[in-house]
């Protein structure tokens, strides 16, 4: 017998047996580079990932975190009651300590920009939207004068040159925020005068080099888009229809811009991915393609400084195991290459939860914040599970990853 692989027969939830030769799993360790996985937190710590990583211009890496609370007498869990409450924010260098950030007089967000050489961060205090900004001399965030007053929460953010936009879902219609300036942060609500609404939260915002836009997904299953110019001036006010086809669920925060187009990503089942793009002045959205890869879960589409694409998965790789890869496409998403697993000998239950371009890498490097149990088997009705906006999930240690883009 190969003394470094472990054999086993397995017995599975619906009784179903098979023969198991495998590995057995790398844990992630906090001493670990990111390219092995740094472990940020355990399993035993009740956390799910809030975003994606971020790395200031001075290379501290930002990792948010959301406390999950139980909710019934099965050992299940859900998300606390808004996705910004009990969240800690992790920063570090790479291979030092890692520090944890939490303020009890502000909610930390996880919108992070960097403009002219600095990080800054957006945070709502009491009622005010306002922006902080960090120091990689003193490891500290600075408030900045100005701000703007909110009842939630905003959802999205995006910096246009800097200009900064924010999206936020009030009690009553949509609130776009800008500031011009990003480091003078005095803000003005674009969509004041114009009664934008939605379904519940399902709302998203995506900058370009010159423009950003609104989407709102409606009642009547069409998206109410509009476009705004750096300025503030308006551009495009449209409804747009959505491609036919039963079973498509659309997910409005997962946006992505590709040169002017808006491309926006749907979900059939646990199998199917749908691409679709929205031009400038259309009045409809086109299918791109659809990706067949049996998952669990996607992160947005994240465009890379050489014009191609790229998203991580949580997909189905075998009996029992749920392994996080990424995806590439050099063609706008018409095409997509083969999955590269990020941790493929982590173990069986891993989750992706946030993906990024680390900016000190010149677009070489990709960072994801993932979950990874280090365990032989997926997750199983039996486990101490999480129960998020998108599917049930095991109680996952949490990594960092570090991985070269294909």
């Amino acid at each position: 017998m190969n003394e470094s692989r472990i054999h086993a027969i397995v017995r599975r939830d619906d009784n179903s047996v098979f023969f198991a030769s495998t590995t057995p799993p790398e844990k992630a360790r906090d001493t670990n580079t990111e390219v092995q996985g740094r472990l940020l937190a355990t399993g035993k710590k009740p956390y799910v990932g809030l975003g994606a990583p971020t790395v200031s211009p001075g290379g501290t890496r930002f990792v948010m975190l959301a406390s999950v609370q139980p909710t019934n007498n099965a050992g299940q869990y859900t998300a606390a009651s808004t996705q910004y409450t009990n969240q800690m924010l992790f920063h570090f260098a790479e291979g030092a300590p890692i520090q944890t950030l939490a303020e009890v007089d502000a909610v930390r967000l996880p919108l992070f920009h960097t403009s002219g050489g600095a990080l800054y961060e957006l945070v709502v205090r009491a009622t005010q939207l306002q922006v902080d900004k960090w120091s990689d001399a003193t490891k500290s965030f600075t408030p900045l004068v100005g701000g703007a007053p909110v009842q939630y929460p905003p959802q999205a953010s995006a910096l246009v040159g800097t200009s900064l936009f924010a999206l936020e879902r009030q009690t009553n219609r949509l609130a776009l925020w800008r500031a011009p300036d990003i480091a003078a942060p005095v803000f003005t609500d674009l969509l004041a005068s114009k009664n934008v609404t939605a379904i519940d939260d399902q709302i998203g915002l995506a900058g370009s080099a010159t423009d950003v836009v609104v989407l709102a997904l409606q009642f009547t299953g069409d998206v109410h888009i509009l476009r705004f110019a750096q300025d503030g001036t308006q551009l495009d006010d449209v409804k747009a229809t959505l491609p036919m086809g039963a079973g498509w669920e659309t997910y409005p925060k997962k946006l992505a811009r590709h040169g002017d187009d808006l491309l926006l990503m749907q979900r059939s089942g646990n199998d199917l991915i749908r691409i679709l793009k929205w031009s400038p002045g259309a009045t409809s959205f086109t299918v791109v393609s659809v990706i067949d890869d049996p998952w669990l879960s996607f992160t947005s589409l994240v465009p890379l400084p050489d014009g191609r694409l790229v998203f991580a998965l949580q997909r189905n790789s075998g009996p029992d195991r749920w392994q996080a890869a990424i995806r590439v496409s050099s063609d706008g998403g018409v095409t997509w290459d083969a999955p590269v697993p990020v941790r493929p000998r982590g173990g069986y239950g891993q989750h992706v939860w946030g993906l990024s371009v680390d900016p000190t890498s010149n677009g070489k490097d990709l960072l994801l914040l993932m979950g990874d149990n280090a365990s032989m088997r997926g997750f199983s009705q039996n486990d101490i599970q999480l129960q998020t906006s998108e599917h049930l999930m095991p109680t996952p240690d949490k990594v960092l990853v570090r991985v070269t883009v294909p």
